[in-house]
């Protein structure tokens, strides 16, 4: 095997990768916020003892849902659109 043949091979890998490398973070990003917010909802809630509103609670709830809906409506159109970019730029040479 040259050089020659593992950079070419590793420019067809890298440039599929790079398509959905954003969504990607996103997505991880998302989890974090998710795996946060389940385990801050199995020691409490929304509500104090006191009856007020735990407003930092509030705030995260309403970043993962904000981001759960980028996840599930933003992000497959994006990496759609990427990849249909990507075909028609690749396309049949005439």
């Amino acid at each position: 095997m040259s050089p020659d043949w593992t950079s070419r091979a590793h420019a067809r890998l890298r440039t599929p990768l790079r398509l959905v490398r954003g969504p990607a973070a996103v997505l991880v990003v998302y989890l974090v916020l998710w795996s946060v917010f389940a385990a801050r909802a199995g020691h409490g809630g929304l509500l104090r003892p006191s009856g007020g509103i735990d407003s930092a609670f509030a705030l995260l709830g309403l970043a993962v849902l904000g981001m759960r809906l980028v996840v599930l409506f933003v992000l497959p159109a994006m990496v759609a659109y990427r990849v249909v970019m990507r075909l028609l730029a690749i396309g049949p040479k005439r």
